[in-house]
């Protein structure tokens, strides 16, 4: 009620605001499904399965959960809508409530709100980096707090699977070290017992096998990578081999966005990461996905309202794959203008590219091409009436006020 409803109303239409203004479509799922749903994605021997999930009363042969969170329900949704058919990347966001049973944390209750934004592609460090970025800058705008990214790469599920092996290994080991509930988690969901928060497990966990040790060369500079857009960016992130989150169908790239001021990591804001076979175990196609969930509660803790200005105008920015972080910066500069700026995921090139603007609508189509690279510059045409300029990137932000 009052202040902290209109923090949470401010909250949500800046975060549909933002959503769209990036070229996200709305999507909305129920708040129960079928329990199955939630053993199979989250994973049977997880915290949210084992404790958290609230079960509807049974009727029939289906038993039926209150959704624990917004990600695999919305993947059963984008299977059973046709998101074979879906021009890839397809990105989507939604917002609502989830439940929790078991001991709510700080900041959270058992009935408490998430927004989400989830990209359906095959794996793209630009797109892990985009959700980060984006997840980043809207938080620091909402906040007004100084914030830090904790990352972590886990690989592929046969990299972690290696992984949690090893790591069991060490961990039976040195049992008489750890708590009685890491103790259970060694030998029911291995990776889990590297989120303790007991100082005493987290001590004995110093030697440890690192997750970062068991991934492929591919996989290490795949992360090298994600990291150098972060640095473009400006993004403060510190990097953390413990990180695994508290669900069975991350892959690679993880992270979690924190108050830097607080180590305890109870100010969690928001965190998420890549999904590389979640769709396709779920029964859909083998397409991969990378995604974020916020914490509303926590968030509102910190907020400060800020009004995001309205969408008037929208751009595509068609960009060769050496300009990449040009890119990314160019798309943030833009972040207090009344201009959509739309990536151009599939690289299309800039003959199809323009298709693709014209056809669907776009005032502006940018280019970054090799001559524009050499230049300094960005061209921006014009699609009313095909005029053509060029704009140095460091005059890029000026410019985008200005449109």
């Amino acid at each position: 009620m009052g202040t902290e409803l209109e923090y949470k109303v401010t909250l949500q239409d800046s975060f549909l605001n933002m959503a769209e203004k990036l070229g996200f479509e709305r999507i909305e799922t129920p708040f129960y499904e079928q329990k199955n749903l939630f053993t199979r994605s989250v994973g049977e021997e997880t915290d949210i399965v084992q404790k958290e999930l609230f079960n509807l009363e049974k009727k029939g042969d289906e038993i039926y959960s209150l959704r624990p969170e917004l990600t695999a329900g919305i993947v059963r949704s984008m299977i059973e809508n046709g998101i074979k058919s879906k021009p890839l990347p397809y990105k989507v966001y939604n917002f609502g409530q989830v439940f929790r049973y078991e001991k709510p944390q700080a900041g959270r209750f058992r009935e408490i709100n998430q927004l989400d934004l989830e990209i359906f592609s095959p794996k793209n460090e630009l797109i892990d980096a985009f959700i980060i970025i984006t997840s980043y800058k809207f938080l620091a705008k909402m906040t007004g707090e100084k914030l830090v990214v904790s990352i972590g790469f886990m690989g592929s599920q046969e990299s972690k699977a290696r992984y949690a092996q090893t790591l069991k290994k060490y961990l039976l080991e040195n049992e008489k070290l750890f708590c009685d509930t890491c103790k259970k988690r060694m030998r029911t969901n291995t990776l889990r017992v590297l989120d303790c928060k007991s100082p005493e497990c987290q001590e004995s966990l110093r030697d440890a096998p690192k997750i970062t040790d068991t991934l492929s060369d591919e996989e290490t500079k795949y992360s090298a990578n994600v990291q150098e857009l972060l640095k473009v960016a400006d993004v403060s992130y510190c990097l953390d081999d413990k990180l695994v989150r508290g669900l069975d169908y991350y892959t690679s790239t993880v992270f979690e966005i924190n108050i830097e001021s607080d180590e305890s990591r109870l100010s969690t804001l928001a965190g998420g990461g890549r999904y590389d076979g979640l769709v396709l175990e779920l029964g859909g196609p083998d397409i991969g996905a990378c995604g974020v969930g916020f914490g509303v509660e926590r968030i509102v803790e910190f907020m400060k309202k800020t009004a995001l200005p309205a969408n008037t105008k929208k751009a595509f920015l068609i960009f060769d794959r050496s300009a990449s972080e040009i890119a990314l910066k160019t798309l943030y500069e833009n972040e207090n203008s009344n201009l959509v700026i739309d990536l151009d995921f599939k690289d299309l090139g800039i003959s199809k590219g323009l298709s693709f603007a014209n056809a669907n609508s776009y005032d502006y189509v940018f280019l970054i091409g090799d001559e524009e690279i050499s230049q300094n510059n960005i061209s921006i045409k014009i699609m009313s009436d095909g005029t053509q300029n060029k704009v140095k990137f460091s005059d890029i932000k000026e410019y985008l006020v200005d449109l």
